[in-house]
C-alpha cells in the first residue's frame, strides 16, 4: 500500500510539472487537461494516504492484541509449569522420606 501511495505521488508530480511545462509554452488546452490529471492525483494520492494510514493503523493494533493476549498465555503457561514442577519436587521429597527409614538400616562395608 505504501508503493501505491509513492507512486501515486510521483506521478502528481510529473503531472505537476508537466502542467508548469505547458503553461510556459502558452498551450492553453494542455493546460486544463493537466489541471484534471492533478485534480484526479490529487485525489488519488490523499486516498491512497488514508488507505496506509488506516492499515497502519489496524496493524499496530492487532500487533499490540496479538502480544497481550501473547504475554498472558506465556505467563499463565511458565506459571503451570513452575507449579507442576513445584508439586513433583515435593512427592520426590515425600518418597524420599519414606525410604529414610530403610536407608538407616542398610549397612555399608
Amino acid at each position: 500500500m505504501f508503493s501505491t501511495w509513492e507512486s501515486a505521488q510521483s506521478t502528481l508530480a510529473k503531472k505537476r510539472e508537466a502542467k508548469n511545462k505547458a503553461t510556459a509554452q502558452g498551450k492553453a488546452d494542455r493546460v486544463a487537461q493537466c489541471e484534471e490529471d492533478i485534480k484526479f492525483w490529487e485525489n488519488k494520492v490523499e486516498k491512497c494516504q488514508e488507505d496506509f494510514e488506516m492499515i497502519s493503523k489496524n496493524l499496530k493494533d492487532e500487533i499490540r492484541l496479538f502480544e497481550e493476549v501473547w504475554v498472558k498465555e506465556i505467563k499463565e503457561a511458565v506459571t503451570l509449569y513452575f507449579q507442576k514442577t513445584i508439586d513433583n519436587q515435593k512427592q520426590i521429597v515425600g518418597h524420599w522420606k519414606e525410604f529414610l527409614p530403610e536407608a538407616k538400616i542398610i549397612k555399608l562395608k
